[in-house]
């Protein structure tokens, strides 16, 4: 849900609020294997987050580009299982057990900051920083696009992604994320 956007010089603030709802079904199974093989059965885990914030935006010239500065603060609220957890047993048989896997923060802060710089008319070319701080959890981001929006509706997004911990660095094509805009002579596959 969002709210009017308010606007103080040439600084736009938007504050949001949300809330989503997440179901994790998983199947039950059981490992081939002899004696150190595994069996558990179906699972169900569920949680809901409720999220508060405030974003803001400017736009203005940088050299011979075009900016927009943006950043979002925000209050992140986790309902539900918290703390994913699944019973398994030996297939051979064996009194079942209980493996607990990270929790997830209950209360998080959320942080973003980032600009984009409008290269030509139709390339964007943008940075940011994201975080999520909360309940001995840490979760921060590092993203680069590049945007390119071509005459026909299509907008390609080319996207590198640092994750902490760095180990985790990803370049994601953007073939899965073009939008067509509406009215575009081609559909949507």
């Amino acid at each position: 849900m969002e709210i009017n956007s308010l606007t103080f010089g040439a600084i736009d603030f938007e504050p949001f609020v949300g809330l989503a709802y997440v179901n994790l079904q998983t199947d039950g199974y059981t490992e081939p294997g002899g004696i150190a093989a595994l069996s558990s059965g179906s699972d169900s885990t569920d949680a809901t987050y409720s999220t508060l914030g405030l974003r803001a935006a400017t736009t203005f010239a940088l050299g011979s580009f075009e900016a927009t500065a943006k950043g979002m603060l925000g209050w992140r609220h986790a309902f539900g299982d918290i703390t994913p957890t699944s019973a398994y047993q030996f297939a051979s048989g064996s009194s079942p057990f209980t493996v607990g896997g990270v929790p997830i923060a209950e209360d998080a802060a959320l942080v973003e900051v980032g600009l984009d710089l409008q290269l030509l008319p139709l390339a964007t070319f943008g940075v940011a920083y994201g975080g999520q701080f909360g309940d001995g959890a840490t979760d921060q981001r590092f993203t680069a696009n590049l945007s390119w929006k071509f005459s026909n509706g299509i907008a390609m997004r080319s996207r590198f992604r640092l994750r902490s911990p760095l180990s985790t660095a990803r370049y994601e094509p953007s073939f899965d994320s073009c939008r067509w805009r509406k009215g575009a002579d081609v559909p949507p596959r």
